[in-house]
C-alpha cells in the first residue's frame, strides 16, 4: 500500500487582505506524479511556499508523512523534506557538477573529499541513469536542462521526499523534456513523489 506523503486539507491563505489559496485540498502519495495546471499565476507561489515551509495559514491543515505539521492555530515555520526545481538555479556556480551532486547533499557525511572516489561515484550514478555529462564542468557552465537534471539528482540524493517542478518545459527542447520526464518516472518508481506544475495537459499526459 502506498504511503501518503503530503495532504493539504481545506487550506485558506490570506496575505494583506488578498486571498491566495481558497479552500485548497489535495494529497500526494509515494511514487506519484501529480499534475497541476494553474489557470494563472495567482496563488501558485504561495502554494509552493506552503509546501516547502510551514508558513501561517488562515484555515485548514497540512500533513506530511501522515503527521500534522501546520494548521491555522499554529505554524512552526519549519521546512519540509521538499525540493523545488524552477527557473532559477540553486546550484553553486563555482563548484563542479560532482561537488554539487554529492558534497553539498545533506546525505554526504565525509569531512574529507576524495576527488577520484567522488568522480567515480558520480559517473557511475549518471551511467546508471543513462546520462552523459562531464562532472568536471562548473555548474555555471551548464544549460538549463543540465542544471535541472543535476538539481533533480541532488534532491533525491539529499533525501527529498517530494519534488516540485515549477513550469520547466518552456526552457527545454522537446528531446530534453522527454529525457527529463524519463528520469521523473524512474525516481517515481523508486518512491519519490512529484508535484508537476505545467502550462498544458499534453505535457502532463506524457508522465
Amino acid at each position: 500500500m502506498r504511503e501518503e506523503v503530503l495532504r493539504i486539507e481545506n487550506v485558506i491563505r490570506i496575505i494583506d487582505g488578498i486571498t491566495y489559496l481558497d479552500n485548497v485540498h489535495f494529497y500526494i502519495f509515494q511514487g506519484e506524479i501529480l499534475g497541476l495546471i494553474p489557470l494563472d499565476n495567482h496563488g501558485k507561489e504561495e502554494l509552493i511556499e506552503l509546501i516547502l515551509q510551514n508558513v501561517p495559514i488562515d484555515f485548514g491543515r497540512v500533513y506530511f508523512n501522515g503527521e500534522l505539521v501546520n494548521y491555522y492555530e499554529h505554524s512552526s515555520m519549519a521546512r519540509n523534506p521538499v525540493y523545488v526545481i524552477e527557473k532559477d538555479s540553486k546550484l553553486v556556480g563555482d563548484l563542479k557538477v560532482a561537488d554539487n551532486i554529492s558534497v553539498l547533499s545533506t546525505s554526504y557525511r565525509s569531512f574529507i573529499v576524495r576527488e577520484r572516489s567522488l568522480l567515480r561515484q558520480v559517473n557511475s550514478l549518471l551511467q546508471s541513469l543513462g546520462l552523459e555529462m562531464d562532472v568536471n564542468r562548473y555548474a555555471s557552465e551548464l544549460s538549463f536542462f543540465e542544471t535541472a537534471v543535476v538539481e533533480l539528482i541532488r534532491a533525491v540524493q539529499g533525501g527529498a521526499q517530494l519534488i516540485v517542478l515549477d513550469d520547466l518545459a518552456n526552457l527545454m527542447t522537446q528531446e530534453e523534456l522527454a529525457t527529463f520526464q524519463r528520469l521523473l518516472k524512474h525516481y517515481a518508481q523508486a518512491g519519490i513523489a512529484f508535484l508537476y506544475v505545467a502550462g498544458n495537459h499534453q505535457e502532463l499526459f506524457a508522465v
